[in-house]
């Protein structure tokens, strides 16, 4: 069983890895802050952690650092433990930064491509071929402040399978009342039994940059990300692909407000409730976001709202699927639901369904919808694609009625490409924000110059 699970993972992460090699050229800063020391990591090194040539493990790295020091590791792979302690963790600490993607035997700074140099961390301890005797929780952010850094790393094999308590949540990741920066980050093949396949997060306000959820699984909420407690993580260039749960395939959320920038939602599904994400009792904030080929079994193929108000500003929703109702969103318990600049289109049995009505403005809806400046013209949406940026989108073709018909007065700086916002895309010399998650830019055609 085992050895199927690690081929499906390790094709997961040659597929991502390329998939980021053709995203984003670097990802990594051309200065960073000095560091009190640097600690040096490779795999299966006994060293004193002071050069690259006696360089140490990872968890001795960790023991021996203090606040202000950096830990600079090798690609490999490593495991939080040699026994059988599937307590084992990777826990980080206030004021240390950990940076992957470091040659394999070494190098400075300028060296560093966490995409090329894969280095990963895995909870695929004690017998390899099994999957019930892993780590709980791969990496554990629980307790720390912002300055807590990880950075580069792929992050796999978590099985946080209890019946109940914390180790029960978070394969992946676990945070605890913690508030890690983390970037350049891949969670693919984790598991948590009752949430967080990929992350959990109680209490916590982790900021996540360039990160991707995939392949991660629960039987309870959040196959790529579980949030409650109060949570408020912040989230910016983030691709939840093929998770799946019970409720919540890419995100689940329970009194907590996450904010989403510039987010994709893909393939996600769900055996009930919320196949891209669900919200309960939570008020996140979507800017620039897409929701597509996502599937519940129930309601909500894209989107479940269940109380609270969440508020979401060119959103695309599309191709999605629910079994009975929703399609691209189900909205129930009084939820003041907010949709502006956005699109649903194309989404099984039908764009929105509940019995909460949901206050859209200056969108396109399939079949169409009451609100000012809404449409039901089709939008003319290209194929899901690499359009630029780090996640994909679905890209307005020319002459949609999508282009510079959104809000007159709202519209973010950027669509999800992080391509400039508004941009004259119908030629009319009226500047106005496009509807749904991409901004048009027209083609620019020089006229052609003959010389004798």
């Amino acid at each position: 069983m085992k050895r199927n699970v690690l081929l499906s993972i390790l094709t997961a992460i040659v597929f991502l890895s390329l998939l980021l090699v053709t995203r984003e050229a670097s990802g990594i800063p051309d200065s960073y802050p000095i560091p009190e020391s640097i600690l040096h990591v490779k795999s299966g090194a006994s060293g004193n952690c002071y050069t690259w040539e006696f360089a140490c493990d990872l968890q001795t790295a960790l023991t021996n650092s203090v606040s202000g020091d950096q830990i600079w590791v090798a690609s490999g792979t490593y495991l939080p433990t040699s026994d059988t302690n599937r307590s084992a963790t990777f826990q980080l600490k206030s004021g240390v930064a950990i940076y992957g993607g470091f040659p394999a035997d070494g190098g400075e700074w300028e060296d560093r491509d966490w995409k090329l140099n894969i280095t990963t961390l895995s909870g695929n301890i004690n017998i390899p071929e099994e999957t019930y005797d892993n780590s709980f929780h791969v990496v554990t952010g629980s307790g720390v402040t912002s300055d807590a850094i990880l950075d580069g790393f792929t992050i796999t094999e978590g099985f946080a399978t209890q019946i109940s308590g914390y180790d029960a949540f978070g394969g992946g990741m676990n945070n605890i009342s913690g508030n890690p920066t983390l970037a350049n980050l891949i969670f693919v093949g984790n598991r948590g039994q009752s949430g967080g396949g990929g992350m959990y997060n109680s209490d916590s306000h982790p900021s996540l940059t360039n990160v991707i959820f995939s392949n991660n699984a629960t039987n309870g909420n959040g196959g790529g990300m579980f949030n409650e407690n109060y949570s408020q993580p912040t989230l910016t260039d983030v691709i939840f692909s093929n998770n799946t749960a019970n409720h919540g395939g890419g995100m689940s959320n329970y009194y907590s407000d996450p904010t989403l920038t510039r987010v994709t939602f893909n393939n996600n599904s769900v055996t009930s409730n919320g196949g891209g994400i669900e919200i309960f009792l939570s008020s996140p904030s979507l800017t620039n976001v897409t929701f597509t080929g996502n599937f519940a079994a129930k309601y909500g193929g894209g989107i479940n709202a269940y109380y609270f108000c969440p508020n979401m500003v060119n959103v695309t929703i599309s191709n999605n699927t629910a079994g009975i109702n929703g399609g691209g969103i189900y909205n129930e318990g009084m939820s003041c639901f907010s949709l502006i600049n956005s699109i649903l289109w194309g989404n099984t049995p039908n764009q929105i369904a509940g019995p909460i009505a949901v206050t859209i403005t200056y969108s396109t809806i399939q079949g169409g919808y009451t609100g000012e400046g809404n449409s039901e013209n089709d939008p003319l949406l290209g194929p899901l694609a690499d359009n630029g940026g780090v996640s994909q989108t679905h890209a307005l073709l020319h002459g949609s009625p999508a282009i510079d018909t959104g809000s007159p007065t709202v519209c973010p700086t950027t669509d999800q490409r992080g391509f400039g916002r508004p941009t004259d895309g119908d030629g009319d010399g009226i500047t106005r924000c496009d509807m749904g998650a991409f901004e048009f830019y027209p083609t620019l055609y020089l006229p052609l110059i003959m010389k004798n």
